[in-house]
């Protein structure tokens, strides 16, 4: 029987450890990214024009088209994977 899979959000997604959070759920079998969230420049752009990609393989297809939304508490997956620097995280975790 196989289960859904949890929709999750990743803050901090265009950064370097937020493209790790990426990279390794973008497949993953428990987690679905339904959302990545990064800062106000990034914000509204498709995923793949947001980012500088640094890792060796391709962005993940099912990543690249999700819209950057800006980190706040508009975000409503049950669970976020959070990448951001610790000053900006308290308020948003």
């Amino acid at each position: 029987m196989t289960r859904p899979r949890v929709a999750v959000s990743i803050l901090g997604a265009t950064g370097t450890v937020g493209q790790q959070f990426v990279r390794l759920l973008a497949d993953h079998p428990w987690f679905e990214i339904v959302q990545v969230a990064a800062s106000e420049q990034s914000a509204g752009k498709p995923y793949a024009g947001a980012v500088r990609w640094r890792d060796a393989g391709p962005i993940p297809a099912s990543v690249a088209g999700l819209i950057v939304r800006r980190c706040d508490a508009t975000l409503d997956a049950p669970i976020a994977f959070s990448a951001l620097d610790g000053s900006l995280a308290g308020p948003l975790e």
